[in-house]
């Protein structure tokens, strides 16, 4: 989701600067929201993957107790 929404930013910055004119207002909303939405998804995604590596991490070790992990 990182790279899409890399790809996907880079994409709109390489044909704003392609063109002699400059983009509209309606483009640059459109690829806010999108870039956003994108990096939103990949951000909840990854805070999961933590929780869940680190529950399993502490539960597997004993480092806390179990009621906690």
């Amino acid at each position: 989701m990182l790279f899409a929404a890399a790809a996907f930013a880079g994409g709109l910055i390489a044909n704003a600067t392609a063109g002699s004119a400059a983009p509209g207002a309606d483009t640059l909303a459109d690829g806010r929201q999108v870039t956003g939405l994108l990096l939103h998804v990949y951000a909840m995604r990854m805070a999961a993957v933590f929780t869940m590596s680190t529950a399993t991490i502490t539960l597997r070790t004993q480092v806390v107790p179990r009621w906690m992990g």
